[in-house]
């Protein structure tokens, strides 16, 4: 019996590094505001699988809500389907013990005819530039028009792409209001954001409450300090 070998060839897979992704335009919002329009319209025509996260967490590892590695799979339909999968990994004391980030992420993508992966990607900075997309996306549906003061609690790597985002999308912003419990986050913030937008008014606030107070649109990007129960 003659037997038929095929001649698909198993696809390259690209793996882009943090670097790579930035000089792709991973560092600013327009392409992640047009990807999470374009997820959510998915979504509400019912052409999006996900399933419920599972959160790894182990003994010694677990009385930090912050503390997990947690695995995130989704399929997203339309003309050009994709899975993949967000491996994305957290410990609180990162910055204290290691110098490091907070959280990591890994993304691998796969072809949705073979299931063949196409793609592994540094995540970080996908995963904090999505979640800013999803809060701009919200603000221009629900904030007020062109609004001029927006405050943020918490002052680390997440709030600088939120508030990176929020700048690049409403040319209406003026001030930026902060408050972090670590008085040198919200100052390292400050300079951070002034070498891109030294037009814009910041202001540290003494405290949460002020610092809600000022804000047309508030964003939280904090992470619990007490032990998860």
């Amino acid at each position: 019996m003659q037997q038929h070998h095929s001649t698909a060839k198993i696809p390259t897979i690209l793996y882009l590094s943090k670097s790579d992704i930035i000089q792709l335009g991973g560092n600013s919002s327009h392409l992640y505001i047009e990807a999470v329009n374009h997820a959510l319209t998915l979504h509400a025509k019912g052409e999006i699988v996900q399933p419920l996260k599972p959160y790894l967490r182990w003994r010694g590892n677990e009385n930090h809500i912050a503390d997990r590695i947690i695995a995130m799979p989704a399929y997203l339909g339309g003309e050009s389907s994709i899975a993949g999968l967000k491996w994305v990994g957290s410990k609180h004391d990162n910055p204290s013990r290691s110098g490091l980030e907070r959280a990591s992420a890994l993304i691998v993508l796969n072809d949705t005819q073979t299931h063949y992966p196409l793609a592994i990607m540094e995540g970080s900075l996908i995963s904090g530039m999505r979640t800013a997309a999803v809060t701009a996306v919200a603000t221009r549906h629900l904030a007020r028009k062109n609004f001029s003061d927006v405050t943020c609690i918490g002052c680390g790597p997440i709030a600088r792409m939120q508030l990176l985002t929020l700048i690049e999308q409403f040319p209406s912003i003026t001030t930026i209001h902060l408050f972090d419990l670590n008085p040198f986050a919200a100052k390292n913030l400050v300079e951070t954001l002034h070498q891109s937008f030294p037009d814009l008014k910041y202001q540290i606030a003494s405290d949460a409450q002020k610092a809600v107070r000022q804000g047309e649109v508030v964003i939280t990007c904090t992470v619990a300090d007490k032990p998860y129960k």
